[in-house]
């Protein structure tokens, strides 16, 4: 819901997911707040399509940071793990639709973070004639 915040539901019991009102599910869940303070940056990328821009992008970082550590997640657990506060920013440097990120981005509004066209600098743009996503960099306020 627009400007209530981001959380994380764990539903470890099943009695725990039970919920009939919204105000239910956000009690039994866990703010996420917009915090990451170690010196290590963590840059998510693609398991299987890492490019030579990807190679290149985080070769720049490493002149800025000292300190980065890469891993590779499954494309819906890389905004989550950015709102968890376990890594700063996912690059993208290939083809993704519309669908793979909106919900991601929608929970990077509530924190506050970007999801930014690569060539522009832009805001990602929905409902296109063409669901391709471009480049992308998602990042949380440390980067």
């Amino acid at each position: 819901v627009q400007n209530q915040g981001a959380y994380k539901f764990n539903c470890m019991v099943p009695e725990d997911c039970n919920f009939n009102e919204l105000s239910d599910l956000i009690e039994k869940s866990t703010p996420l707040l917009p915090t990451r303070k170690n010196e290590e940056i963590t840059i998510i990328s693609s398991r299987s399509h890492r490019s030579r821009e990807s190679n290149r992008y985080l070769a720049n970082l490493r002149k800025e940071w000292h300190k980065i550590k890469t891993i590779s997640k499954g494309s819906a657990l890389k905004f989550g793990l950015i709102a968890e506060g376990i890594a700063d920013a996912y690059i993208r440097f290939g083809t993704t639709m519309e669908w793979d990120v909106a919900a991601g981005h929608a929970i990077f509004n509530e924190l506050g973070y970007t999801i930014t066209d690569f060539q522009t600098g832009n805001p990602l743009v929905y409902n296109k004639a063409d669901l391709k996503n471009p480049w992308f960099i998602a990042k949380n306020n440390r980067l």
